[in-house]
């Protein structure tokens, strides 16, 4: 989920995707910390195999994943934002995602649940999706206008531009 939520607040925040409200699950704060404990688990030295790597990976996406600091975007985000964690996180994990909650918009909204690892979702899902409805309950009502069309179904794709712009 970490990659995941830095696609999110980047779709949100720079890519103008509509959203009411953000839930980033397990986000990391900085894509060259994940690189670097990542890289460190094998043995090898981190520097300078993980800014290699790091490199590589969005050299070969034609994006600058260095760019991928998920505490510094979330500052961009306009809407309220939940970030979650699994208490089972290793403490650096947990670190990471206070460190996003810290920067998103409004008061600081974290909420680590006790028992979970990665995905909390999957493995704690009773206790995540009741930390997600109160987030969500707690929200104002979305007034889309009267000119908004009745909701029918499963709302229209938006096509996002490509990750090098």
């Amino acid at each position: 989920m970490g990659t995941g939520a830095a696609a999110v607040v980047r779709a949100v925040a720079d890519l103008k995707v509509p959203a009411d409200a953000v839930v980033l699950e397990a986000p990391y704060a900085d894509l060259r910390d994940v690189f670097s404990a990542r890289v460190g688990r094998t043995g090898m030295l981190s520097w300078p195999f993980a800014r290699i790597s790091l490199f590589w990976a969005g050299n070969s996406l034609e994006f600058p994943a260095a760019v991928l600091v998920p505490a510094e975007m979330v500052k961009r985000l306009k809407v309220p934002t939940l970030v979650v964690a699994g208490g089972e996180l290793t403490a650096d994990d947990v670190e990471a995602a206070r460190a996003v909650a810290a920067g998103a918009p409004g008061a600081p909204t974290l909420q680590v649940i006790p028992g979970a690892g990665k995905p909390a979702v999957l493995r704690q899902s009773e206790a995540w999706f009741e930390v997600v409805q109160a987030f969500l309950a707690g929200l104002p009502p979305v007034n889309d206008g009267p000119e908004a069309p009745a909701s029918e179904g499963a709302a229209s794709p938006v096509m996002l531009p490509d990750m090098a712009e």
